[in-house]
């Protein structure tokens, strides 16, 4: 979220989805560095009272999910760097600080929830 036009205000985003029927990830397998992903497709729908997400990431990532609700939470979270870590010729160790991870403290800016009922 940190470089993401559309929420200028937050540094990190949480989707939570709750009845979850299907979680899919695919990317090619290539041997490579650490690598930054970043969202450049999504596609909310709506398929047999279920809501579904598709996201394309770059540079190959994509990911579906499905359940029966999700919720989003924009946040604003503390400690995070401005930018992206930089990750060439790094380990996955040496870069962790940067991220965020379930103890990390933040603050909701916003949150949206959808349901297929």
């Amino acid at each position: 979220m940190r470089t993401a036009l559309q929420y200028r205000t937050a540094n990190a985003a949480l989707l939570v989805v709750r009845g979850l029927r299907s979680f899919r990830w695919s990317e090619e397998a290539l041997e490579r560095d650490l690598l930054n992903s970043a969202v450049m497709s999504s596609a909310p729908t709506m398929v047999k009272r279920m809501w579904r997400m598709d996201l394309g990431s770059f540079p190959d990532g994509e990911l579906s999910i499905e359940g029966k609700a999700a919720d989003f939470f924009l946040l604003d979270a503390q400690g995070v760097p401005e930018a992206p870590p930089s990750y060439p010729n790094h380990h996955l160790d040496q870069v962790r600080h940067g991220l965020l991870w379930w103890d990390s403290v933040c603050t909701v800016l916003e949150s949206s929830s959808t349901s297929s009922d």
